[in-house]
């Protein structure tokens, strides 16, 4: 079990009296990292949000700003213990409110660490996904290992152009293969993945996902991809035959990681938002897809993907995405 404090867990476990409406077992949402707010009161609004959203899972990041006070530069790192006590009770709370929990490490590791020899860069990230592993995994059914990898590479940052180089997919091979070994060591039952972008829906993603997960695809426990079709049908349409041809390919179980359309000024009305939504969730009910996680529950600071406001209020689509979520 984790460290959380006996009087929060027994706040989440009063997040149980939420009805689970419908099924909501295959759906999700992406909410703020905990240590966005360590007194961890809106993390418990947010999943009294997924649960009544019909979700079943929750998606969230472990943010390295949050959980380390230091990198040294020889593979050790000062963990924050306030930091990480934080995380342990947001994952006995999401376990108190029955709900599964998607967890991602894909950030905020400095850049000299980032930039670092071959051997030094993966000695730090070792020990950093020992420790979390140790002490968070038993809650965890899948953890996420950096975010569309397929797009910038891992260290430098670069763009990598349509087509990821090979030389560059062997060394992130051979990165996740240490991440999933150092992950299972201490939590056997964790799922490893890491995900391919998803915009724009079509050929060219799709020959990508394939370039991509062919070579990744053996490492990983499942593989994890975003989807952005936005409002048009076809794209829609086509997103069941599309992952299909991906876990055919892989041979794996695939997950949807994200699933998400803005609402602004400029893009995407909270009617269109609803409409676009629901209808790729109801696609997606005949694609060969585990779960399906939404980006994301609220709006933030930086953008307007959330199916609610950033204060929780419903957008106005917001009941026709959580009739589609529980339909799943």
């Amino acid at each position: 079990m984790g460290g959380a404090a006996a009087g929060t867990v027994a706040a989440g476990a009063a997040l149980l009296a939420v009805p689970m409406m419908g099924r909501g077992r295959r759906g999700g949402y992406l909410v703020p990292a905990p240590g966005a707010n360590p007194d961890l009161r809106d993390f418990e609004r947010d999943l009294r949000a997924v649960r009544e959203g019909g979700g079943g899972w929750v998606r969230f990041a472990v943010r390295a700003y949050d959980v380390v006070g230091d990198w040294d530069r020889d593979g050790a790192i000062a963990f924050d213990e306030q930091a990480l006590d934080t995380v342990d009770r947001a994952l006995d709370l999401a376990r108190a409110a029955d709900l599964r929990v998607y967890l991602v490490t894909a950030d905020s590791v400095p850049e000299d660490v980032l930039q670092s020899s071959g051997r030094t860069f993966l000695a730090t990230m070792t020990e950093y996904w020992r420790v979390l592993a140790e002490r968070l995994g038993d809650r965890v059914e899948v953890w996420q290992v950096f975010n569309e990898a397929d797009g910038m590479h891992i260290r430098t940052g670069q763009s990598l152009g349509q087509i990821p180089p090979t030389s560059y997919l062997k060394e992130l091979a051979a990165v996740l293969t240490r991440a999933a070994r150092t992950i299972h060591a201490a939590a056997p039952g964790v799922e490893v993945t890491t995900t391919a972008g998803g915009y724009p829906v079509d050929d060219a993603m799709e020959q990508r996902w394939a370039r991509f997960f062919g070579v990744l695809g053996p490492r990983l426990d499942v593989v994890g991809v975003g989807l952005y079709p936005q409002t048009d049908q076809a794209r829609i349409d086509s997103l069941p035959e599309r992952l299909e041809r991906l876990q055919r390919l892989v041979h794996k179980p695939v997950v949807v990681a994200e699933l998400g359309l803005q609402t602004c000024a400029g893009c995407f009305s909270e009617e269109e938002q609803g409409a676009g939504l629901s209808s790729a969730l109801a696609a997606l009910r005949t694609a060969p897809v585990r779960e399906v996680l939404l980006y994301e529950l609220r709006d933030s600071d930086q953008d307007r993907f959330g199916v609610l406001h950033a204060d929780w209020s419903p957008k106005s689509g917001a009941r026709r995405i959580s009739e589609a979520l529980r339909r799943l």
